[in-house]
């Protein structure tokens, strides 16, 4: 199986939405008394439109109808309503790998690695902090619809746990950037966690522990199966998106990745061009320097964990890392596994 989807996030971003989750709010909008007409003007899409689930349409669209439906439906949680009513297929094929996956840690690390198949906009990632684990999500959407998207993905998310992976035990808290929508015991109920919101992110926090448990389901002949589709889904995307100004980036990433050298000072000198020039132009061109850096570590790293006769220690010095406990910790954020479960999985 390829890695090289690990390295393109960035180049997603234009890419749009998944059509079936567009469409699932707007009929939702319909349910909850914005009449069809308006959610059609507001998001500049009619229904027939939405026919095809797996088409794409603008993230912005998808603004719009939550503007819509919670100026219809002030002090309410719409997301929340819609979140626990949807038919998993808004998640399309990636709720069948969450079903599937060995640990819920791996059926989570997967969600965060086809994030892009949901939407160019989403932000998805998994990361340890101390005895917890945290699922933090953003997106482009964020400061402009009221956080109902926000709140909607997280419900989703914590209901595919409940229903799919039955991980309700292992969440501790739900985090919101943002202000409540909606009096505090609407989101007590949902979650039945504690919520708190205006925090400085959108995140589900696990008891790290719980999520090396395996879902009821498992079964790695599937995983595998409904990964390579999903693989196939994220190279479908890559193929419509053009070359832009970060390839520049990547291709100079990727010769400095050569002699194990990777950095923002390095990357700017062999580019001709001050740190600040770098950041500033990797962000105009919609990416970051540090996340360009660290797909192509993932990726390197993947393929160099791959020859066995190196050993995790070698392939962490030839990815730029002299402490292999940082490297270690770096490969668990980026996969959902250790650099030995990684390797085993491959054999």
């Amino acid at each position: 199986m390829s890695d090289d989807f690990r390295t393109d996030h960035a180049k997603l971003v234009s890419v749009g939405m998944r059509s079936g989750l567009v469409a699932s709010v707007m009929l939702f909008g319909t349910a909850k008394g914005v009449p069809l007409a308006r959610m059609e003007q507001a998001m500049g899409l009619t229904l027939a439109d939405l026919v095809d689930p797996d088409a794409r349409v603008p993230d912005a669209s998808l603004g719009a109808a939550w503007q819509a439906i919670g100026s219809a439906n002030p002090n309410q949680a719409p997301g929340l309503e819609m979140a626990a009513s949807a038919p998993m297929s808004v998640f399309g094929p990636l709720a069948q790998v969450a079903r599937y996956a060995d640990t819920r840690r791996a059926a989570l690390a997967s969600f965060c690695r086809y994030q892009k198949l949901l939407s160019g906009g989403l932000t998805m990632t998994l990361h340890d902090e101390g005895e917890t684990t945290v699922l933090q999500l953003a997106h482009s959407l964020d400061a402009s619809d009221g956080g109902h998207g926000a709140e909607a993905a997280l419900a989703l998310v914590a209901r595919i746990g409940r229903e799919v992976l039955r991980q309700h035990d292992a969440v501790i808290r739900v985090e919101f950037a943002h202000a409540a929508n909606a009096p505090l015991g609407h989101y007590r109920e949902y979650f039945d966690r504690p919520v708190v919101f205006e925090t400085r992110r959108n995140a589900l926090v696990f008891e790290r522990s719980a999520l090396e448990l395996a879902p009821p389901q498992t079964d790695p002949t599937m995983y595998a199966y409904i990964e390579a589709h999903l693989q196939l889904g994220h190279q479908r995307l890559l193929a419509q998106v053009a070359d832009g100004p970060l390839d520049k980036i990547r291709a100079a990433i990727a010769e400095l990745g050569q002699r194990s050298v990777y950095g923002a000072a390095p990357l700017a000198k062999t580019m001709g061009m001050s740190v600040r020039s770098l950041q500033r132009y990797a962000k105009t061109n919609g990416g970051s320097v540090r996340e360009l850096i660290e797909h192509a570590r993932e990726a390197n790293a993947s393929t160099l964990l791959a020859d066995e006769t190196l050993s995790v220690d070698e392939v962490a010095f030839l990815v730029g890392y002299s402490d292999d406990r940082a490297f270690r910790r770096a490969f668990q954020r980026w996969t959902g596994l250790s650099p030995r479960a990684f390797r085993a999985r491959k054999a």
